[in-house]
């Protein structure tokens, strides 16, 4: 939940300062942000996939 409220505070914060600044700065604004959560989503992707481990397949004892 206080991500959530975190966010929307961040967005509007931006958008404020976006209107201000004119709309090429307040779309500079955005790009960055979404720059930022897309390098958080892949970081924690990378995070999931180390923690998984390689998939080894498995020997068969027949033999």
């Amino acid at each position: 939940m206080r991500l959530r409220l975190r966010t929307v505070a961040v967005f509007a914060a931006g958008y404020v300062l976006g209107t201000k600044a004119g709309r090429e700065r307040y779309a500079q604004m955005v790009e960055g942000v979404q720059r930022v959560a897309r390098e958080f989503q892949e970081r924690q992707a990378a995070r999931v996939a180390e923690q998984s481990g390689p998939k080894r397949p498995r020997r068969s004892r027949a033999g």
